[in-house]
């Protein structure tokens, strides 16, 4: 038996899982996103500028830039960032606000504790993965592996649905894993995603990217399960009645 082309087309639209993927310019996130403060101690110097596809903080940057569309679980985000010094650079995801967010960094000397709001310190070499609740500091993780601004590094988060995310970060230069950990939260949801600098001297970040995996959404009138056997049907009466008019 053969299922006609009609029938067909019918059933696989209600298969499959699809994911989209969105490679994000610079010049994009300027012209639609919202900078504000740095998180870390809540200040502004600098601003962001685009060449090309890359997204830069000028001026011993202090500023955070803000997503226009809410990340919803599952996805992920990730950026190659290039520091001009050795102070502080990070991804913000599950973003709601400055007092309600999460955050990776990394610094080879000025930076955060992770423990204490808006509080920067020299001697904080390390990366850090931190939640902040209603303006609460918690560190999740912490490593004292500092980085040299002549390397490129990577951040990767790859947030899903049960109430966790994965923070990757890697020494692109060397190819070295710097951090691979998992968290569960039951806290963690949907929310923006962006970047920050605190302190950092002309630093760009470049490929951009953000993957936002979707879930087949059910028919609201349910498949019948007899449709795949009516259209095998139908299919089998069709050769049917063209071997009698070959007969014939």
């Amino acid at each position: 038996a053969v299922i006609t082309g009609t029938a067909s087309a019918f059933l696989m639209a209600f298969s499959g899982a699809a994911a989209h993927a969105a490679s994000l310019s610079g010049a994009d996130i300027i012209a639609n996103w919202t900078a504000g403060n740095d998180p870390l101690d809540n200040g502004t110097t600098g601003s962001w500028t685009t060449s090309g596809t890359s997204l830069t903080g000028t001026s011993n940057h202090q500023g955070s830039i803000v997503s226009d569309f809410t990340a919803m679980l599952d996805y992920t985000f990730s950026a190659t960032h290039n520091p001009g010094d050795n102070d502080t650079f990070g991804m913000i995801f599950g973003w709601t606000d400055i007092d309600n967010h999460y955050r990776v960094s990394g610094s080879d000397d000025y930076g955060e504790s992770g423990t204490e709001p808006n509080t920067v310190n020299f001697g904080q070499a390390g990366f850090r993965v931190v939640k902040v609740a209603s303006g609460v500091n918690t560190l999740l993780y912490t490593s004292n592996t500092d980085y040299t601004s002549s390397n490129n590094y990577s951040l990767k988060v790859v947030a899903e649905s049960g109430g966790g995310f994965t923070v990757t970060g890697r020494n692109e230069s060397t190819n070295t894993v710097l951090e691979n950990q998992t968290f569960t939260d039951s806290m963690f949801t949907s929310g923006n995603v962006g970047f920050y600098h605190t302190f950092q001297q002309s630093s760009t970040w470049f490929d951009i990217d953000f993957v936002q995996a979707t879930t087949p959404i059910p028919s609201a009138v349910p498949v019948p399960a007899s449709l795949p056997l009516l259209a095998f049907g139908l299919g089998g009466m069709t050769l049917l009645a063209r071997r009698k008019r070959n007969a014939a």
